[in-house]
């Protein structure tokens, strides 16, 4: 078992398709889960964390702390 959650991992948590990152990025940063995109995009989310905030020890990221959010295209 690796350091982080693998893609399958996380799609059966989140609930989207395993190469779905923009989906796994979007609903972790909501949900105040950090995690650090690799370079092909997917959220490498720490597995000790997971299982910590599963088990209601640790707490979530404020969303302006979690991974880099979206760009708000609102404007345009």
């Amino acid at each position: 078992m690796g350091a982080f959650l693998t893609a399958d991992e996380l799609a059966d948590v989140i609930g989207c398709a395993s190469n779905s990152y923009a989906c796994m990025r979007r609903h972790l940063t909501r949900n105040g889960v950090p995690f650090i995109p690799n370079l092909r995009g997917f959220p490498q989310v720490d597995r000790s964390y997971f299982e910590a905030r599963m088990r209601g020890t640790a707490q979530s990221v404020a969303p302006e702390q979690a991974a880099e959010a979206e760009p708000d295209f609102s404007a345009i």
